[in-house]
């Protein structure tokens, strides 16, 4: 399955980039597809923000994106970099008390807030002094209604957006009436691109709910969950390394990786994945063999001096099929990843002991023989041992497998 994001540019009175605005699109139609709002803002943040850098790898450029009234009243808009986004209200949001109470709090905590197809009335008023950026629909608010909004509150605070700017004449009509920035197709139609999708599987999703919904969150618990699916412990790791930007994270094992969150922040993160990736499904197999690699290199490791690293031996082995789940290469994918060095190398290059040991996991699976025992040599290794871990991987696997299907059959039924 695939992720599809439209961008369309937005220019300053200078023709120079802004930035763009974000599109939700579930093909490669031009056109928004028939699906509730709440379901596209969480669809697009969860396939285009965390999975890949695609719509957010544009230098110093914002970001627009539209959130309706419920998701801004909850807390996903804080799960998105201040300094990468626009967080638009969508036309379809009323000026309630709540929503200014919201409003109000993203303002301070530094987020850049946009009022979307605005229509010149007073009724949102009261939000003007927490918004940035006004923008205004050419083709359905008049010339002369928008004029004189205009020279009624311009100021040093707000931006001026024009909407549906298709040619030059408009565009420069909304440039001497005193709009700032400018959309439309005489800039540019919206683009459209493509990326691999992938999301939690259901019953594990499910899992994870549950336990961040407890009133103390067992860290270990959520540990063993997240070591189960491949998908969620990217997810994870991108994110973490997405909210740490600006520091240097290193990261060893899952543990560490939600401990780097928090209580507050992993609830949000899970909640916002949960809902926008439980209708979705993915290719067993490849899940399969993420698991069978993670666990296997995971026992042998704990059979070998390298006991203590069992844990990165787990997340270096699921990690590996990163690339076959993504359509993505191997470099691109880890560099969006806090990884620590060692386990670049060893996923990467199979440097390292535990790159050489998941190395000889990779020689049994393609039955390459000689090179398995090479390895069982440098580790003193049996054969019988090898064929034991792998037979216990496969094993383990097959439990969550076999689970998966039943809550399938369950959720159809």
């Amino acid at each position: 399955m695939y992720s599809y994001v439209a961008r369309q540019p937005i220019f300053d009175d200078k023709k120079q980039l802004f930035g763009y605005e974000l599109l939700f699109r579930d093909s490669d139609s031009a056109f928004f597809p028939d699906i509730d709002a709440d379901q596209a803002t969480l669809r697009l943040l969860l396939e285009n923000y965390l999975t890949s850098d695609v719509a957010f790898s544009f230098d110093d450029h914002r970001m627009f994106i539209n959130f309706p009234q419920q998701l801004l009243l909850s807390e996903y808009p804080k799960l998105l970099p201040k300094s990468k986004v626009v967080i638009e209200i969508l036309e379809t949001c009323s000026p309630t008390p709540e929503l200014l109470n919201a409003v109000k709090e993203l303002h301070h905590l530094g987020y850049t807030l946009a009022l979307d197809d605005f229509d010149c009335n007073c009724d949102w008023i009261e939000f003007f002094p927490y918004i940035h950026i006004i923008k205004v629909d050419l083709l359905i608010v008049s010339q002369q209604k928008v004029a004189r909004f205009i020279q009624k509150y311009q100021s040093d605070d707000v931006l001026f957006l024009a909407e549906k700017v298709e040619n030059q004449s408009v565009y420069l009509w909304a440039k001497s009436v005193g709009f700032h920035l400018f959309q439309g197709y005489y800039f540019g139609y919206p683009t459209v691109s493509k990326t691999r999708m992938i999301t939690p599987q259901r019953l594990i999703m499910l899992q994870l709910l549950n336990e961040v919904c407890q009133s103390t969150i067992d860290f270990k618990k959520l540990e063993n969950i997240v070591m189960e699916d491949v998908s969620l412990s990217f997810l994870l790791l991108r994110y973490v390394n997405l909210y740490h930007s600006q520091t240097s994270v290193s990261i060893r094992n899952f543990e560490q990786a939600l401990l780097c969150l928090g209580e507050d922040r992993l609830r949000i993160f899970i909640a916002m994945i949960g809902a926008a990736s439980m209708n979705f499904s993915q290719p067993k197999e490849t899940f399969s063999k993420s698991l069978q690699r993670a666990k296997m290199l995971q026992l042998l490791v704990e059979k070998t001096a390298l006991s203590v690293h069992s844990k990165q031996a787990f997340l270096i082995g699921m990690f590996s099929t990163l690339d076959q789940l993504l359509g993505n290469t191997l470099p691109s994918l880890l560099s969006m990843l806090p990884l620590d060095d060692e386990t670049l190398k060893a996923v990467l290059y199979h440097q390292g002991e535990l790159g050489v040991l998941l190395g000889m996991v990779l020689a049994w699976e393609q039955d390459k023989l000689t090179e398995v025992n090479k390895v069982c040599q440098q580790f003193n290794l049996s054969s019988k041992f090898i064929e034991e871990c792998y037979a216990t991987a496969v094993i383990w696997e097959g439990k969550y497998s076999e689970f998966d299907g039943v809550l399938e059959i369950e959720i159809r039924s």
